[in-house]
């Protein structure tokens, strides 16, 4: 479906804001893979895959649409 490069990323661990599960949650985001596809074909989340996949299946969405995605939480579904 699309190509990424891949490459791991660690995020800095002097920085006093995160700490233990808030670093590995950023750990795990920094490195996934939707999230790096998402960033180069420049979706504004990885939510829009979720959106992309949800069409292909039932075709709820036509070519003059606007979809907002209004997620109770970064990622999260409503």
């Amino acid at each position: 479906m699309f190509a990424v490069r891949q490459f791991a990323a660690t995020v800095k661990k002097n920085k006093p804001t995160l700490r233990g599960s808030s670093r590995e949650w950023m750990d795990r985001h920094v490195n996934d893979p939707f999230v790096k596809a998402a960033r180069l074909q420049a979706y504004r989340s990885r939510a829009a895959f979720k959106l992309i996949e949800i069409d292909e299946k039932h075709k709820l969405m036509k070519a003059s649409m606007k979809v907002i995605d209004v997620g109770a939480a970064p990622g999260g579904w409503s």
